[in-house]
C-alpha cells in the first residue's frame, strides 16, 4: 500500500466527492481490514445508498445497477440478490458478479443475516466465494442454535472456512483510520451536489499516446502517466513512481517499505497484461511489464489483450516450451507461442506454444512493428529457406541480436539479413560451418553442448564445465560429436573448455 493510503480519502470527502472516497477506502479495507476503517466504510456507505434509486426488480435492472461500478450500491446488490426471484443460471450470474467486486464489510453482514435465518436455499459454492470475498474479521462466525436444524452444519462449515480466512488477513492498524469516522460524518453534513460525482474517466486517446510514449522510452512517460492514473488507480501509479525513484538511488527507509509492499502485488498492479502472464519468472521494470512466462491459452483471450499497447515494454516474454535456450545463455526468447502477430482483426497470438515461427508468422511481423524482440525463434527448411530471407528484410526489429534457428536449412543469408550478432543452434545444425559468411555473427551456441566465439584469431569453441562426462554418459551426443569436431575443424576452431 502507498505511504499513507488514507490520503486520497481524505482528500476526497474534503471536496465532497463522497463516491470517490468511497472508492479509495474500499480498496483500502481490501488490503487491510482495519476495523475503523469499515467503519468508516459502513457510515459512508450507507449514507451514499440513502440517496441511489432503487434497483429495478428484474435480471436487467440488477445487472445494469452492479455495471455502474458505484461502490455505495455492492450492499443493495447483496440485498437484492434474489430479487424479481430469478432462476439458478441468473442467480449464479449475480452471485458471481457479486464475488468480484470490491470487498464491503456491509455485504458480508447481509450475507450473513441471510444465513442465519436457516435454512437458507441458495447456491452454496456461490455463496462461499461472496462469503470468503467479502470477508469481516468483526463479525461472529458462530450459528446460534435453531430448532431448524436442517443444513446448518454446512453452513458452519462455511463460516468456519470463512473464519480461517479472516484469521490471516492483515488487520492493521493503519495510522489515521480512527478519525475516518469523523470526517464521513462531517462530509454527510454538507452539501450534496458533488456526492455522487465520480472520477473523470481516462481519455483512451490520451492514455494510448502515453503508453505509445512510455514504449518509445521517451523522457518523463511513466511519471506522466503515473501522474495521470493516480485518482484511478493510486496503488500502481505509487508503484511505478517508486520503481522508478529506486533505479535513481537509494530510496528513504519509509519508501522502501512501501516499495517492498507493493512489489509483493506487483502482478495485479500491471493493468490488463495482468491476465495474462504468470506470477512465476515475472519482471517489472520502471512500474511497467519487463519479461514474463505467458499464460494465455484461448485465441479469445490473446485477441481480448493482443492489442494492448502495454506489452511493447517487455523485453522478454517465454512460451512454455523454449526453457532449454536458457542453457546457452539466451533470454528473451520470443517464439510462436507468445508472439503478437497482426491480422486484419488486430493482433492474436499463436496457440502452438514453443513453436518457432513459420514463413506465414514472419510475414505477419513484417506488416507491424517496430517490434522489441531481442530474440527471434524461426523454422527455416530448404522449401521456403528463401522466402524467409526474403520476408525477413522487411522486418523491424531494432533490438534483435539473436536468431534461434530450428530445422536443418539455416540459411546464412537469414542471419546475414537480420544482422544479428548470435545464433543459437542445435547440433546436428549442417550450416554450422557456413555461419562464419555472416559477418556480424560473432557468438553461435550449440545448445547447452558448446559455443563458439569469434575473435581476431578466428574461431575458439568454448566446452561446458563436463562436458565430456556428458559425452561418455550420452549415446545421443557420442553419435555426433565426432562429425561435430570434423566441422569445427574444418572452420579452423581452436579448441577450450
Amino acid at each position: 500500500m502507498p505511504s499513507d493510503p488514507l490520503d486520497a480519502v481524505r482528500k476526497a470527502l474534503a471536496a465532497g466527492r463522497l463516491t470517490v472516497a468511497m472508492e479509495h477506502l474500499s480498496a483500502v479495507w481490501a488490503e487491510v481490514r482495519d476495523p475503523d476503517v469499515a467503519s468508516a466504510l459502513e457510515r459512508l456507505g450507507d449514507g451514499l445508498a440513502a440517496i441511489r434509486e432503487p434497483i429495478a426488480p428484474s435480471q436487467q435492472g440488477w445487472l445494469e445497477r452492479e455495471a455502474e461500478g458505484n461502490p455505495a450500491d455492492t450492499a443493495q446488490l447483496a440485498r437484492d440478490l434474489h430479487l424479481g426471484e430469478p432462476g439458478a443460471d441468473r442467480l449464479k450470474e449475480r452471485g458471481q458478479l457479486l464475488a468480484q467486486r470490491t470487498p464491503d464489510p456491509r455485504t458480508f453482514a447481509v450475507m450473513l443475516e441471510r444465513v442465519h435465518r436457516l435454512p437458507y436455499e441458495g447456491h452454496g459454492a456461490m455463496f462461499q466465494k461472496i462469503l470468503e470475498r467479502h470477508v469481516d474479521p468483526r463479525a461472529s462466525f458462530t450459528l446460534p442454535p435453531t430448532e431448524r436444524q436442517w443444513g446448518r452444519d454446512g453452513w458452519q462449515k462455511r463460516l468456519d472456512r470463512a473464519a480461517k480466512l479472516a484469521a490471516r488477513l492483515p488487520a492493521g492498524p493503519i495510522p489515521g483510520a480512527a478519525d475516518l469516522r469523523a470526517l464521513v460524518d462531517a462530509a454527510l453534513a454538507g452539501p450534496r451536489e458533488r456526492w455522487l460525482e465520480t472520477r473523470a474517466p481516462l481519455d483512451d486517446a490520451v492514455m494510448a499516446d502515453l503508453m505509445r510514449a512510455v514504449v518509445a522510452g521517451e523522457p518523463d512517460a511513466r511519471l506522466v502517466f503515473a501522474d495521470r492514473i493516480a485518482e484511478h488507480d493510486p496503488d500502481r501509479a505509487t508503484f511505478i513512481q517508486l520503481q522508478l525513484a529506486a533505479s535513481e538511488g537509494d530510496l528513504p527507509a519509509r519508501q522502501r517499505k512501501a516499495l517492498a509492499a507493493l512489489t509483493k502485488r506487483q502482478l495485479d498492479l500491471l493493468g490488463p497484461l495482468s491476465k495474462a502472464v504468470s506470477k512465476s519468472g515475472l519482471g517489472v521494470r520502471g512500474g511497467f511489464l519487463d519479461a514474463a512466462n505467458v499464460i494465455t491459452a484461448s485465441d479469445a483471450a490473446a485477441r481480448e489483450l493482443g492489442d494492448e499497447p502495454s506489452w511493447g515494454t517487455a523485453r522478454a516474454l517465454w512460451a512454455k516450451h523454449v526453457a532449454f535456450y536458457e542453457g546457452a545463455g539466451v533470454s528473451g526468447l520470443y517464439s510462436a507461442g507468445c508472439a503478437m502477430l497482426p491480422d486484419d482483426g488486430g493482433w492474436w497470438w499463436s496457440h502452438r506454444g514453443g513453436q518457432p515461427l513459420e514463413l506465414p508468422q514472419v510475414r505477419g511481423l513484417s506488416r507491424g512493428g517496430p517490434w522489441p524482440f531481442e530474440v527471434l525463434q524461426v523454422r527455416s527448411n530448404a522449401s521456403t529457406a528463401d522466402d524467409v530471407v526474403a520476408v525477413a528484410r522487411e522486418l523491424r526489429c531494432p533490438r534483435l541480436h539473436t536468431l534461434a534457428a530450428i530445422g536443418q536449412a539455416l540459411p546464412v543469408a537469414l542471419a546475414a539479413t537480420l544482422g544479428v550478432r548470435e545464433v543459437v543452434l542445435r547440433p546436428h545444425a549442417y550450416d554450422l560451418a557456413r555461419l562464419q559468411e555472416a559477418p556480424t555473427v560473432t557468438t553461435i551456441h550449440v545448445e547447452d553442448v558448446y559455443r563458439l566465439v569469434r575473435d581476431q584469431q578466428g574461431w575458439a569453441i568454448h566446452f561446458p564445465p563436463g562436458f565430456r562426462e556428458q559425452i561418455d554418459a550420452s549415446g545421443y551426443l557420442r553419435k555426433h560429436v565426432a562429425q561435430i569436431e570434423l566441422d569445427l575443424r574444418g572452420m579452423g576452431a581452436r579448441f577450450r573448455g
